[in-house]
């Protein structure tokens, strides 16, 4: 079967990036990151140190902390927080505020399709996408993405297993996973949300209604509701007739 130019050039181009950041994993890292401390996110919000930290423990602001006990939180969360509060959001956090999202897929095809959609939406989101589980479990642990969409039907790996791993890595770090099933309401269903799956979808759903599902997400976020759905599984984000 011929694969489309366009998921072919988006596959080349994501496998020539994901080499790369293989081998220099620790400076990437350092670029990328877009966290800020409880004095940078007081400065902004215009209260003490305390006051963040505060609202950190208390859930309402969402933040992680440090292995040397320092409290910190994403770009993407604060901006968030500031709109749901009517503050106003610099345009310089603005532009380090896009939501993670980390896609783990099993076919290369369609991850180059999901590929392809998140980096029409790249004023949204910031992408990473791998085939392969323990290049997952790198990204996950250092990129720290918010959102991992994670197929079950992994070759190298146990999706369920990895599913565990992920909860275990992110830690103190807000993370949503959405196990990508083949079939909705199966026994995988139940394995992955007993291992810390927030929800199941389709895992043929087409790439814009994913996209869709997560800026309803995000608006939901900004709105105060900080759950993925109120369902734990996605009946409509099926395949497009």
């Amino acid at each position: 079967m011929t694969r489309p130019a366009g998921v072919l050039g988006t596959l080349r181009s994501l496998s020539e990036s994901q080499t790369e950041q293989s081998q220099t994993t620790a400076r990437v890292v350092d670029q990328v990151e877009k966290y800020l401390s409880t004095g940078t996110v007081a400065r902004i919000c215009q209260v003490s140190p305390m006051t963040i930290a505060k609202w950190i423990d208390e859930g309402s602001l969402p933040g992680h902390t440090t292995p040397g006990g320092h409290r910190r939180v994403a770009a993407s969360d604060l901006v968030r927080f500031l709109e749901r509060i009517g503050m106003h959001v610099p345009s310089s956090l603005r532009q380090n505020s896009r939501l993670r999202v980390l896609v783990v897929h099993r076919d290369p095809e369609d991850l180059g399709r999901l590929a392809e959609a998140f980096l029409a939406a790249s004023d949204r989101y910031e992408f990473r996408g791998t085939t392969r589980g323990v290049d997952a479990l790198l990204l996950v642990g250092e990129w720290r993405p918010r959102v991992v969409l994670l197929d079950l039907s992994l070759e190298d790996v146990d999706g369920v297993q990895i599913c565990r791993r992920f909860c275990e890595l992110a830690g103190d770090h807000h993370i949503e996973i959405i196990a990508l099933t083949p079939q909705l309401d199966g026994s995988a269903d139940g394995a992955a949300l007993e291992a810390g799956a927030a929800m199941c979808i389709p895992r043929d759903a087409p790439p814009a209604r994913v996209l869709d599902f997560l800026d309803g997400m995000l608006a939901r976020e900004q709105g105060g509701n900080n759950a993925v759905t109120s369902s734990r599984r996605l009946d409509d984000c099926t395949t497009e007739e």
